[in-house]
């Protein structure tokens, strides 16, 4: 069953853009219910918790197709560079701003920004594998082998984050 796999990996360049690739869907799955854990440690609300996560996961899902549109006119290799900038900043500046007490609605603008400069990198992989695989038969097993990896990860995600949090408990002092 993995041989089909194996061999998918060891085409020229594929084993980088799958491990970027699931890199990247880690952590913007794990994004979501990590909020929650940190917003409700730092604040004890679990209700501004699911509020600031629900802002990520909303302009997420607004503009991730807008970001695909654009990967798909102006190739990725720009779209993936200016997004990794922006959602590190992004990034870094809920963190700061959680971690120093900031407003709630400071919390949900940040969260949204974070959320906004993520693209679906699935799709991006799969186009990859696509432009990689073009005509050949070995696109289906690709395809399949992506299925997988995208319900590995939605099953990994959760219990790694809440390991994580159980086990590093980002209380406050």
């Amino acid at each position: 069953m993995t041989g089909p796999y194996r061999t998918l990996l060891a085409l020229p360049g594929a084993a980088a853009f799958v491990t970027a690739g699931l890199a990247a869907r880690l952590a913007h799955l794990t994004t979501v219910l990590g909020i929650v854990f940190l917003v409700s440690a730092l604040t004890g609300s679990y209700g501004l918790g699911g509020l600031v996560s629900g802002a990520y996961a909303l302009a997420y899902s607004l503009v991730a197709p807008l970001l695909g549109r654009l990967a798909d006119r102006h190739r990725q290799g720009p779209i993936l560079v200016a997004t990794a900038v922006a959602t590190t900043v992004t990034r870094t500046g809920f963190l700061v701003a959680a971690g120093a007490g900031a407003p709630a609605w400071v919390l949900v603008i940040l969260a949204a920004a974070s959320g906004a400069s993520m693209p679906a990198i699935g799709p991006f992989v799969r186009a990859r594998w696509a432009h990689l695989l073009t005509g050949s038969p070995r696109l289906h097993a690709a395809t399949s082998f992506e299925s997988v990896v995208d319900e590995l990860l939605l099953v990994i995600g959760p219990v790694l984050v809440s390991t994580s949090v159980a086990y590093l408990h980002p209380r406050p002092p």
